[in-house]
């Protein structure tokens, strides 16, 4: 049994995206549709990733944080992930 499905696309390419959407998670939601999944966004060389709903507003507040912390800190060379409500350096997984 599976516990969890990691799917990668290039965020550099297009139809890579166009792919999960309409060939991988379909895919999943019918054979696997209790197990949860990961999208994970490659070569992107971002300092940090953010999801937010401007329908809901949901993580509104945190995208505007980050963005403030970006203008106020040093770059570095690794990407920031977000997990809750704190950030690690680490591989961008969303």
């Amino acid at each position: 049994m599976t516990d969890v499905f990691l799917i990668c696309f290039s965020v550099v390419n297009p139809a890579s995206f166009q792919n999960v959407k309409e060939e991988w998670v379909p895919e999943l939601k019918e054979y696997a549709p209790n197990v949860p999944f990961l999208l994970i966004g490659t070569q992107i060389g971002a300092c940090c990733y953010v999801e937010c709903s401007a329908l809901t507003q949901k993580g509104l507040k945190t995208v505007f944080d980050e963005a403030i912390i970006a203008i106020l800190t040093p770059k570095k060379h690794t990407v920031k992930k977000r997990i809750g409500s704190r950030c690690i350096n680490c591989c961008l997984i969303t």
